[in-house]
């Protein structure tokens, strides 16, 4: 898979790693990063698509970096694995932001042309912006309930 081949994410998996420590590590990060990279360039909107997919596609679990064998309980990481590390990696936005522009940066030295007439539909792209909501709601989980309408 190209895509991942195409990132210098070399820093963010480095920080990533050491905020993990000495802890668990039945998943490592890059696995996971490598499983979030997959589920967007094939187009898996919830973990659970993705985690079908991996349970019957043994040729993307291994490009993926997962193991057919080894002590593990399961051979797909549970949906609770995806969840902290989507938090892991909210909180490493700046790392995701510095390795976006450098991917900008270096598109635009190859590609002359690059940004000076752009089109396209932003659609496809998951949206994750918080609404302005009536507060937590404690059935939720933490979640912002949002208004009727929305904004």
């Amino acid at each position: 898979m190209l895509a991942l081949l195409g990132m210098d994410d070399e820093a963010l998996m480095q920080g990533l790693e050491a905020r993990r420590g000495n802890g668990r590590n039945d998943y490592p990060v890059r696995v996971m990063w490598n499983l979030t990279i997959a589920m967007k360039v094939f187009g898996h909107r919830p973990v659970e698509s993705l985690r079908r997919e991996l349970a019957r596609n043994s040729q993307l679990r291994s490009i993926c970096g997962l193991e057919d064998f080894g002590h593990k309980k399961h051979l797909v990481p549970p949906p609770r694995v995806f969840t902290g590390f989507f938090k892991l990696l909210a909180e490493e936005q700046a790392a995701i932001d510095d390795m976006f522009d450098a991917m900008v940066l270096e598109l635009g030295e190859r590609l002359p042309e690059f940004g000076k007439e752009a089109a396209g539909d932003g659609k496809y792209l998951d949206s994750y912006a918080n609404r302005e909501g009536k507060g937590p709601n404690p059935d939720a989980g933490g979640r912002v309930v949002s208004t009727p309408g929305g904004v």
